[in-house]
């Protein structure tokens, strides 16, 4: 899964790591980038 990066001007977004619990998900982490 590849995540593209852009450069924007103003540069303002929150990146929401979560880390699941042992035997919840494989420990990836998840990012959010609102709009």
């Amino acid at each position: 899964m590849a995540t593209k990066f852009q450069l924007q001007p103003k540069p303002t977004f929150k990146a929401n790591v979560t880390i699941p619990r042992a035997g919840d998900d494989d420990g990836r982490a998840y990012l959010y980038f609102p709009p």
